[in-house]
């Protein structure tokens, strides 16, 4: 009998790097948690997901680089033949350099997620990312939603709802980090597309929904009386319009029109295998 999980995180509080005195600007956020624990409650409800295989993390201490790659890998060994799980992860990201000379990408940075014990030099990286999921089974799936930016200099906006501005947060490299990043890409320009996780994945046990590209920025709305990432909202506006047992594509082509529809062009990420772009996005989930 197939086994369904998920694991949820968010993150709003950056203030912790900012007193570890942390090089740079970290502007805390305001819909990463309610994006958590709108997606723990959609995953209940829409993708008959148990609550006791649900976890959620959205305090800063618990959003850290060890406990991330800790409760992934532990999901991933206790996934079974046939099982499904479902990951999602908001907050900011960020390029930085990459220092490790074993790890470093060809053009010598590397995309990151800011969870709360972020540092320059030890961030969570695709690379970190990219390992721990090679643990997981091949003949299980996992759908990995991240809402977050992954250029260099991470800045999400807020569009207001019945107001004219938008308000920019930006987390700012220090000097010395862009004097880095900027030597990285004048060996190698930036590729173009992409999530920005390493190669563009291609796996048939893996789907990665991306909120942008490398070049384009993630943003939140305001909606129905909370902050929210747009590429959340509208991921589970898409999936509850088509029914979860509609195709990857279906599903992701209507997220990116009602992304177009909030005015939000920040080009999102579908990577998996051309089999299994057609195929449901939560398998066994009623037509």
């Amino acid at each position: 009998m197939t086994a369904r999980y998920s694991l949820h995180f968010g993150l709003n509080d950056y203030s912790a790097l900012t007193r570890a005195n942390i090089e740079g600007t970290f502007r805390n956020l305001l819909g990463c948690v309610n994006d958590a624990v709108s997606w723990r409650r959609f995953a209940a409800e829409k993708l008959a997901i148990p609550n006791a295989n649900q976890k959620l993390f959205i305090n800063p201490e618990e959003v850290t680089k060890p406990l991330v790659l800790a409760e992934m890998e532990k999901l991933f060994r206790q996934l079974a033949p046939g099982d499904v799980c479902l990951i999602t992860y908001s907050g900011h990201g960020v390029q930085a350099p990459s220092y490790d000379p074993t790890t470093t990408e060809p053009n010598g940075y590397d995309q990151c997620l800011v969870t709360s014990d972020f540092t320059w030099r030890e961030p969570l990286r695709d690379n970190d990312l990219a390992r721990v999921l090679e643990l997981q089974p091949r003949d299980a799936l996992c759908v990995l939603i991240v809402d977050t930016c992954h250029s260099g200099g991470v800045t999400r906006l807020v569009a207001m709802e019945a107001e004219q501005f938008v308000l920019v947060r930006t987390i700012e490299p220090p000097p010395r980090i862009i004097h880095d990043l900027l030597i990285a890409q004048s060996r190698q320009p930036p590729p173009v597309g992409g999530s920005g996780f390493g190669p563009v994945n291609t796996f048939d046990h893996l789907v990665l929904f991306a909120a942008c590209d490398r070049e384009k920025l993630a943003r939140e709305t305001y909606y129905s009386g909370e902050f929210r990432g747009a590429f959340s909202l509208v991921m589970q506006q898409a999936i509850e319009s088509l029914g979860p047992a509609n195709s990857n594509t279906a599903i992701f082509t209507l997220a990116g029109s009602k992304l177009l529809t909030l005015g939000m062009v920040q080009n999102p990420q579908l990577e998996t295998s051309a089999a299994t772009m057609q195929k449901p996005f939560w398998p066994g989930a009623a037509a």
